[in-house]
């Protein structure tokens, strides 16, 4: 004869323990994939914070360096002036970096009354471009056309975009790095953020939080000394500042 056998089943108790301590996994992997998400923000945040710092520096840098650039010797231009009141630090240049269109130079033969290109140097090889024509020693000659000799001579030119402005009557930039107001909750009141304007534009900020900026212009030595703190990372419970400390000797000043 054959014997029924009964099996004891899980008690409800039991399945109770079981789903509190699956739930108890569950919630542990639940907040160790959140810590590792908020790690992985932070740390992509904080990166692109010192991408952004970087390119800014490297920015004010190559606009510091090409001071000058183009300028007319003999038209007395000064390739710097810093309002220590408004905290606007102006550079004079034929040249604004972030437009290719104003990077490079032509030499220019016009002896014979027809405009020879000698050499073209620009990254973009525009006809009907505005010119800053000077002799070979960078005295002015005059603004002109390309394609259009002003002169009779063997001239150096210097391209430029329709945004350009005027200094002391040639073409020119003005590009201005202003230390204004933050707007970033994490940068206090007394500190500023940097803003990079190219003539009478609005400009944009470059820089979020800065604090104890300094700017000095040594004439006798040609040399721009700049220093600054940078907020760096902007954490509320951590904040890195970085000091930044530029010495810039223009090559075209």
């Amino acid at each position: 004869m054959f014997r029924l056998i009964k099996r004891k089943g899980f008690t409800i108790i039991e399945l109770l323990v079981v789903l509190v301590i699956i739930s108890i996994i569950l919630l542990a992997i639940l907040r160790l994939f959140q810590f590792i998400l908020n790690s992985f923000d932070k740390e992509y945040k904080k990166l692109v914070s010192q991408l952004e710092f970087i390119s800014a520096i490297e920015l004010l840098r190559v606009d510091l360096n090409h001071a000058g650039y183009g300028i007319a010797k003999d038209l007395n231009i000064n390739v710097f002036d810093w309002n220590s009141s408004n905290k606007i630090l102006t550079i004079r240049s034929s040249i604004n970096i972030t437009n290719r269109k104003t990077r490079g130079w032509l030499l220019i033969d016009c002896r014979n009354s027809k405009f020879k290109v000698e050499i073209d140097n620009r990254e973009e090889k525009l006809s009907n471009q505005d010119l800053i024509f000077t002799d070979i020693n960078k005295n002015f000659i005059a603004n002109g056309k390309y394609g259009k000799c002003p002169d009779f001579s063997i001239m150096i030119a210097f391209p430029v975009d329709k945004n350009h402005t005027f200094c002391n009557g040639q073409y020119c930039y003005e590009i201005k790095y202003k230390f204004v107001k933050p707007k970033s909750k994490t940068c206090k009141n007394g500190n500023y953020r940097l803003i990079r304007s190219v003539n009478k534009s609005n400009g944009e900020t470059v820089i979020n939080c800065i604090k104890n900026p300094h700017v000095n212009i040594d004439h006798t030595n040609k040399k721009i000394y700049i220093s600054m703190d940078v907020l760096e990372t902007e954490d509320k419970n951590n904040p890195i500042w970085q000091t930044v400390k530029l010495v810039v000797k223009p090559i075209n000043w």
